[in-house]
């Protein structure tokens, strides 16, 4: 027996046209494992990070997230 039912992939219908309106694709299980285990792994080496090394990741950050922003903003207005 055939079915297009995939657990990876889910589809928001719109109830006012019945048409696909989102289509949201999931990590399989294998994926899922990698991820976590690479988190694990980021989690060890930003346990051994200094604070003075955290605080300027974060300033960086900061600074590279506000710089982006601007020139989507500047984009946006041409």
């Amino acid at each position: 027996m055939s079915s297009s039912f995939d657990l990876h992939v889910q589809t928001t219908i719109s109830p006012h046209s019945g048409h696909p309106y989102h289509v949201e694709t999931y990590p399989a299980s294998s994926d899922l494992n990698r991820i976590v285990e690479n988190a694990a792994h980021s989690q060890k080496e930003w346990m051994r990070t200094t604070l003075d090394d955290r605080i300027a990741k974060g300033y960086k950050f900061i600074v590279r997230a506000l710089l982006l922003n601007s020139y989507s903003h500047d984009y946006m207005k041409h």
